[in-house]
């Protein structure tokens, strides 16, 4: 009853055991695919510290030509702020030009309306001339002014008469004061001064039309230029961004191999000791022996114990070895597949009416499978299970 107990409560441990296992083989093919992917992406990893030499050079050689250039973004401000002086002189000499006509085209006018008035002086002076001549008559006149009051229709125009003459003496004069305010406004020192600025401003002009062209051509070259190395310096931190998330990576790989390395035979251990227990079980129950044990050692050694005495395989018995050799493998089949159910091909190939006989016994013991499947064109197993189902070839 004690060694019932015992059994009983290995069996329950190897049951939680067994309960545990899918777990433990799901995380181990999933540590699998871990540990391929990972080698995958170290394997890109190292194409890729492969190419950083190659950049390091790239990157040397784009800093040597930002060098050569000589800062020309500061050549393209130097040159937008001499356009935009160009366009404020364009401006000023627009304005002068605009003056000088104005000026030009009063001072037209005002010859016109001078020439207009060019023989008032002299008309004036035939008229004070005129006048002295006819003075004696006008005396004359006074004397007789009765006779004069005859001629009164002559009043009228004559009072017309100097009205017109006072009143293009007050044109004179104002004419002659808007003259000689003109003449105080113009002066042809700057007229000249503004003559020579504007040719300057002309051939400037000329001359940055002329070197405008090359110049935004040679501004297109350099923001391409620079728009291409800036593709590349951001480039550049990207790979060096990645590189150290490649190398972190690489780091994380280093480790989980290490890691595996070391739980390998740890695994190992612990899969030959079920394996083992398993077997053991499996062995007494194909011997129907409770008094034999089997162990699977770390050599992959079977060995058997029997009244406290240690056989190897070699010194085993025919029936022996076959039991052992077959509890091994349904063990293996048992704890790694986790299944219940076995199947076998022709087991008795090559073996005698004893050896048979005794397989066959030995298999109708097992009680940790659910169901066993024997394939075999020996009716050694009829006599042994439950169902048998014969095949047979029927004549065409």
């Amino acid at each position: 009853l004690q060694d019932a107990v015992q059994a009983l409560q290995a069996a329950q441990a190897q049951r939680q055991q067994l309960a545990v296992l899918p777990l433990q083989r799901q995380q181990l093919h999933d540590l699998t695919q871990e540990m391929q992917q990972l080698q995958t992406e170290m394997q890109g990893c190292d194409r890729q510290l492969a190419q950083i030499p190659t950049l390091q050079t790239t990157l040397q050689e784009i800093e040597t030509q930002l060098q050569q250039l000589q800062d020309p973004k500061g050549h393209l401000k130097v040159l937008q702020q001499q356009l935009r002086q160009r366009e404020q002189l364009q401006v000023r000499l627009t304005q002068l030009q605009q003056n000088r006509d104005q000026i030009l085209q009063k001072l037209a006018q005002i010859d016109e309306q001078w020439s207009a008035f060019a023989e008032l002086d002299t008309q004036f002076e035939a008229q004070q001339a005129q006048m002295q001549t006819h003075n004696t008559d006008y005396q004359q006149y006074l004397r007789h002014r009765e006779q004069a009051n005859s001629f009164r229709q002559i009043g009228p125009q004559k009072e017309q008469v100097q009205a017109e003459i006072a009143q293009m003496q007050e044109e004179l004069q104002r004419l002659k004061a808007q003259l000689q305010q003109v003449q105080q406004d113009y002066d042809p020192q700057d007229f000249l001064t503004l003559n020579e600025q504007l040719a300057q401003l002309k051939q400037t002009r000329d001359q940055l039309q002329g070197g405008l062209s090359p110049k935004q051509a040679q501004l297109r070259d350099l923001e391409k230029q620079l728009k291409a190395r800036t593709d590349i310096a951001q480039q550049q931190e990207r790979d060096r961004s990645l590189l150290g998330q490649k190398q972190q990576m690489l780091q994380f790989i280093g480790d989980a191999r290490h890691i595996f390395n070391q739980s390998g035979p740890r695994i190992t251990r612990y899969y030959l000791a079920e394996v083992s227990l398993t077997a053991d079980k499996l062995f007494r129950e194909l011997l129907n022996r409770d008094e034999v044990t089997l162990e699977w050692t770390e050599d992959y050694e079977i060995r058997v114990k029997e009244r406290g005495y240690w056989r190897s395989f070699k010194s085993l018995s025919g029936g022996e070895q076959m039991c052992a050799a077959l509890a091994v493998r349904l063990a293996l089949l048992r704890v790694l597949a986790d299944i219940d159910i076995a199947f076998f091909d022709e087991p008795t190939t090559n073996m005698d009416q004893q050896r048979r006989q005794q397989l066959a016994e030995a298999i109708s013991n097992l009680k940790a499978f659910r169901q066993l499947i024997v394939i075999s064109h020996d009716d050694t197993f009829e006599t042994v299970t439950e169902h048998s189902i014969r095949v047979e070839r029927q004549p065409v």
